[in-house]
């Protein structure tokens, strides 16, 4: 199994990236779930407790003021019962001004004086009232006496003020042991404020519900005092003009934030057309009665989700910034990968030994990769060099046949030398650089006939050419591909002059001998230097008929002789004409030769 350099880059940085990021992202999301819930919850704690906090606070400071009223009064040591009255109201005035909260007070003495302040707009009305009226004042205005356990009485609708207020009472112990009584009154309206008493809740609303419905604190009222009469002293919800309180009744109960840690507390969500609100509830005692006193606070739910909706975006943009590196890790994979890839369709090319289609690296800005570059360039360059003094062919059948270190070793071959007759004379008249020309053009036309038919170049002799069959790779028919070749060759030297005859040159002539038999083929050489080569007296045979092509077929632009041998291993149709035995130079025994005319179509 294999894989491409590419998508190995690319899966490893992919992988590190998605490892060591979604580790973040999954504790970011089991971490981020817990803190936003419990943020959440904190936020729901915080606003129930601003709003029982800001009531309690109001009351009980009420509460100490009447005390230390009550303690003043006390220490009056006054007999005559008008002066005792002056100093009482007196004290009661400046109480009332200094606590804007207060809407009356009524001071009962034992001898039978009564002397009350109340607050009507921005005016102070002060009353002294008989014994005889004590009991129709007090029906009027406290319907239900503060205790101990219940120190502030029910929220009621006071006629000296006109509002709605709630009474503390206090006993007065007086000069003599004799003892009075302190009421104080309280608005109820304050409360209301305890909406922006705590900082940062501008956005939530506030309230206080006694019973079922009855409103005793929120926004709304505190515009104005709370005022509607005895027998309404308290607006219910319904009549408030707040929607969300009067859908509170429909409104359901949320589980994704735990408020179970708030004793009495719980959640629920309404929603107004196309607004969710979390309602925040929780029933505390209470302090003005026995009716269930319930505060609550509700915000819009955008405001509690708005972390965990900007924790969502910070994981896409995570996720973005993942994709852009994934992005990222590809286009390095390639540009890394691209040179690799380059050099190894470059080294394809020369496994076959193909320099034409090589394409020379470039430089890099990876150092690394630029080193390989300039490396591998320079050995293209050196091969290519290297190739033009190497027989090509040899090389890649070597290469195909996995044959690159051969043995030597006896194999049937056959042989061909090609010859150009009278290259002195034809040369006569070139320069030196002209005759490399002729011969490299003459030796390229009869190099190409030699690779059509599958021959093996041994090496150039000067104007001569030495060529093989049946080796390094195997070749059926190797005589009649020799023979192929040869033929070939005339009819590409025909043309060849033809195109000389034109131009005014003289044509030229060859001789071609071919020969078969037993040869020894391998690398023979030293072992710093080795020729592919064939060796044996077969080899010398091939030559000798070369020769003799001079004087068998001296008109002929090429003259083609083969031996017996290779006769016998032609098919039919082959066109041949017997020239008897010929003496071979070297040899004792006669050789029966042929010239090769043709092959019939």
């Amino acid at each position: 199994m294999q894989f491409r350099l590419v998508s190995i880059i690319t899966a490893g940085f992919s992988t590190l990236l998605l490892g060591a990021l979604g580790v973040v992202i999954i504790l970011n999301l089991l971490s981020g779930r817990q803190l936003l819930s419990d943020l959440g919850s904190g936020l729901v704690e915080r606003d129930l407790t601003a709003v029982e906090r800001s009531m309690m606070e109001y009351l009980t400071r009420s509460r100490i003021t009447a005390f230390r009223l009550g303690d003043t009064l006390s220490r009056l040591q006054v007999d005559h019962k008008e002066d005792l009255a002056g100093q009482s109201a007196a004290i009661m005035r400046g109480m009332m001004i200094s606590d804007g909260n207060i809407t009356s007070v009524l001071v009962d003495y034992p001898d039978g004086l009564t002397v009350s302040y109340a607050r009507a707009g921005t005016a102070m009305l002060e009353k002294r009232l008989s014994r005889q009226s004590i009991g129709r004042h007090r029906q009027l205005q406290v319907p239900v006496h503060s205790t101990a356990s219940k120190p502030f009485s029910p929220a009621y609708y006071s006629e000296a003020s006109g509002q709605t207020v709630t009474r503390v009472e206090l006993p007065l112990s007086l000069a003599a042991g004799s003892q009075g009584r302190l009421a104080v009154e309280i608005a109820i309206e304050p409360m209301s404020y305890l909406a922006h008493s705590y900082p940062g809740t501008s956005q939530v609303v506030s309230f206080a519900l006694l019973g079922d419905n009855r409103v005793l604190a929120h926004p709304l009222l505190v515009g104005g005092p709370i005022g509607f009469g005895p027998e309404t002293p308290l607006p219910v919800s319904d009549e408030l003009g707040d929607p969300v309180l009067v859908g509170l009744s429909t409104a359901e109960p949320v589980s994704a934030l735990d408020v179970s840690h708030i004793e009495g507390a719980s959640l629920k969500r309404f929603q107004l057309r196309d607004s969710i609100y979390l309602v925040a509830l929780k029933q505390i005692a209470n302090p003005l009665g026995s009716e269930p006193l319930t505060i609550g606070a509700y915000r819009r739910a955008d405001e509690v989700r708005a972390p965990m909706q900007n924790f969502l975006k910070s994981i896409w943009i995570a996720l973005a910034v993942l994709a852009a590196s994934l992005l990222a890790a590809m286009a390095l994979s390639r540009l890394v990968a691209r040179p690799v890839n380059r050099a190894s369709e470059a080294a394809q090319n020369l496994r076959q030994l193909d320099f034409s289609d090589v394409r020379m690296m470039d430089d890099s800005l990876i150092a690394e990769i630029d080193e390989l570059s300039q490396s591998f360039n320079s050995m293209v360059r050196s091969l290519g060099a290297a190739a033009k003094y190497i027989p090509v062919k040899l090389l890649e059948k070597l290469i195909r046949e996995q044959a690159v270190n051969v043995e030597p070793q006896e194999r049937d071959l056959t042989v061909m030398f090609t010859d150009i007759v009278g290259f002195t004379s034809l040369c006569e008249g070139m320069s030196p650089a002209q005759v490399a020309r002729f011969i490299s053009d003459h030796l390229t036309l009869l190099a190409a006939c030699v690779e059509e038919e599958d021959g093996t170049i041994d090496k150039y002799i000067g104007d001569a050419l030495m060529a093989f069959w049946g080796a390094p790779g195997e070749v059926e028919d190797h005589a009649e591909a020799a023979c192929r070749c040869a033929l070939r060759i005339r009819e590409v030297i025909e043309k060849d002059n033809a195109r000389r005859a034109a131009a005014g040159l003289a044509p030229v002539r060859i001789r071609v001998g071919v020969h078969t038999g037993p040869l020894v083929v391998g690398n023979i050489g030293a072992p710093s230097r080795v020729n592919y080569t064939v060796i044996g007296d077969n080899v010398n045979i091939a030559a000798r008929l070369e020769q003799m092509g001079k004087d068998a077929d001296s008109d002929a632009q090429v003259a083609i002789l083969i031996s017996e041998p290779v006769r016998r291993k032609l098919g039919k149709g082959w066109q041949v004409k017997p020239l008897g035995k010929q003496g071979i130079r070297g040899r004792k025994n006669a050789l029966a030769v042929y010239r090769l005319d043709g092959m019939s179509q």
